[in-house]
Parts: C-alpha cells; structure tokens; sequence
C-alpha cells in the first residue's frame, strides 16, 4: 500500500493462492499438469494444484482436480515440476477454466514458495488476498502445461476406425 514514511507502514499480501485462466482448445482428459515451481528456505508443507470451473470471469469453488507436489521436489530455482491428478477430469473446448496454485499450510515470510512468470501476458492471473480474488496487474502469466491421457484401447480403436478401409 503506498503511504507516506511514519510510524507505521502497513503491508498487503497479495498471492496466497495464484491462479492462471486457460481455455481449453479441445475435448480431452486431464490428467497431468506442469508449473514451474521452486522454494525459498525451508518449507515443510506441499504444494496443491488445482483446475477450478470458472465463474463470470474469475476463479470458481468447484474443484474439478486437483494434485500435490512435495517440497522435496522443489529446488531453489523455479523448474517444471509434473503433478499427477488425484483422478483424470474432462475438459471441454472453448471453457474457461482455472489452474490454482497453493500452499497445504499457511504463509510464511521465511519459508515461501516460487512461482514463475513470463512476461507474455496470456488470459489472466488472479490473486487471492485472503478473502477474495483479484486480478494481478502485472501483465505476466504463469507459464503451465495441462497433459491428457487417453486409454490404450480407446486410442486403438480410433486407428482401427479411421483406417478402417484397410482391415
């Protein structure tokens, strides 16, 4: 908060949760993410991923999956880390969604993580302040990959079924 040298200086924490928009391109099966993550000190807690369903324009409360990363894989550089999610969610083309990022504990000024962003600004990423989400001013965004899956035999069956000509 701007203020002018005194007495007191009061400070606001912005990012106890960062969550990036993505709208998916196509119908598919999530079932892995990658953020590039690292830490600060010594944190004991885990880091929570999250893909949240969106809600006019900001984060949603419906947790549609979600992963953990420990903080023994974090290094103290920001690097791509895979989350595998707790069960594959459907995502579907053209929708809005949220990928959240948390800490599993509370805040700490000495034992933090990291996250990184890019400088290219894509959809947006919001903030949450402790009580709502607000939108990051900063024009970055956090670089992320969202994998699907597809089971062996559904992908067999469609070779079999586009080529079907020939067997």
């Amino acid at each position: 908060t701007p203020e002018a040298a005194g007495s007191t200086i009061a400070i606001t924490l912005r990012g106890e949760q960062v969550a990036q928009s993505f709208i998916g391109a196509a119908n598919f099966s999530a079932s892995r993410v990658a953020v590039k993550l690292g830490k600060q000190g010594s944190p004991t807690d885990n880091v929570t991923i999250q893909i949240r369903n969106d809600s006019a324009g900001s984060v949603g409360s419906t947790v549609l999956a979600t992963g953990t990363i420990s903080n023994s894989a974090l290094n103290e550089s920001p690097n791509w880390l895979w989350v595998d999610l707790a069960s594959p969610v459907a995502l579907s083309a053209a929708t809005r969604y949220w990928l959240v990022i948390q800490r599993s504990s509370t805040t700490s000024a000495f034992n933090h993580y990291l996250i990184q962003l890019d400088s290219s600004a894509y959809e947006t990423v919001s903030l949450w302040n402790g009580s709502s989400w607000i939108a990051d001013t900063s024009g970055r965004c956090i670089p992320f990959r969202v994998w699907a899956t597809e089971d062996l035999f559904a992908q067999a069956r469609a070779m079999l079924v586009a080529g079907n000509q020939f067997f």
